[in-house]
């Protein structure tokens, strides 16, 4: 047994010559300062360093799958080989979810020229999940508590601004209901996750739902208010632009095929809601370009 305990040491540390006592920061002293796991990495798994997080655009934290929860590492992963192409390689960075501290200093660590911050996880109107099997949350109450359970959680207001400029980026919530308006259970400041963000952060625009988030084929997020697991009734996604003024972009009932070509609609929508805003909406059986300017 003990041997085996050995063996297996000894392959491990072949594998992975970084997972040993006697190196710091991952054999990089310079520029490798956080010695507590909490680092943003690439699709492949590599830790960035500062100066590569300078030329990032695209910041996605994710959750991984836990008990009845399931987790959004595949979609994730289908959405950086998108992103990637758009923006180009090393313009992505991920982070896998499993603290509140680590949310924290990822979110601060954030920087460079920041065009998108996507969360892909699961949450309720005042409450991010972070890991629920360990109880860490991120939560818009006010008072350091979820509204449901009144868990002791992080507050969105405690979390410092990103090192890198967010003005121009959009803050993509991909979790359910984060947009929810007058909750029978919400606590403190009554505010949702989607009106947190929006007065805490400068971004250029924060994305939430209402309802719940589903997912394509390709892993991209699309908001449904019924159907099922399937999520065939479209609901809408809600944005705040900086002045905290709220858009609705209402979509009902759609086919599969329907939701597919949206989704092409979402990726054209402009962050910059002061200038102006393009999107595709049913009309019958056809669609129709419209577009809104401020």
């Amino acid at each position: 047994m003990i041997r085996e305990l050995v063996d297996s040491l000894v392959w491990t540390l072949k594998l992975y010559p970084e997972l040993t006592p006697y190196q710091f920061a991952s054999n990089r002293p310079i520029d490798g300062v956080d010695l507590d796991g909490l680092e943003w990495k690439n699709a492949k798994g590599q830790i960035l360093t500062g100066t590569q997080l300078k030329a990032v655009k695209v910041y996605i934290f994710y959750y991984t799958a836990e008990y009845q929860n399931k987790g959004f590492e595949a979609q994730t992963m289908q959405q950086v080989k998108a992103l990637e192409k758009e923006y180009g390689a090393g313009a992505v960075a991920i982070s896998e979810l499993s603290t509140e501290k680590q949310f924290a200093q990822d979110w601060q660590d954030m920087d460079g020229n920041i065009e998108i911050v996507r969360l892909n996880t699961h949450g309720t109107g005042q409450t991010m999940f972070i890991k629920a099997s360990e109880d860490e949350y991120l939560t818009s109450t006010g008072n350091g508590s979820t509204e449901v359970h009144e868990t002791k959680a992080y507050a969105i207001a405690d979390l410092k601004q990103p090192k890198g400029d967010i003005s121009g980026a959009r803050l993509e919530i991909n979790s359910c209901h984060s947009n929810q308006q007058n909750g029978y259970l919400y606590k403190g400041s009554m505010k949702n996750l989607s009106e947190s963000f929006a007065e805490r952060f400068g971004f250029s625009s924060v994305r939430g739902t209402s309802g719940s988030v589903n997912y394509y084929s390709n892993g991209n997020p699309y908001p449904s208010n019924g159907g099922g697991a399937a999520g065939w009734v479209r609901g809408s996604w809600d944005y705040y632009h900086p002045t905290f003024t709220k858009f609705n972009l209402n979509f009902k009932f759609y086919s599969p095929f329907i939701m597919l070509q949206d989704n092409l609609m979402d990726s054209k929508l402009t962050s910059k809601f002061g200038k102006s805003e393009t999107f595709q909406k049913r009309s019958n059986s056809s669609y129709t370009n419209k577009t809104k300017s401020k």
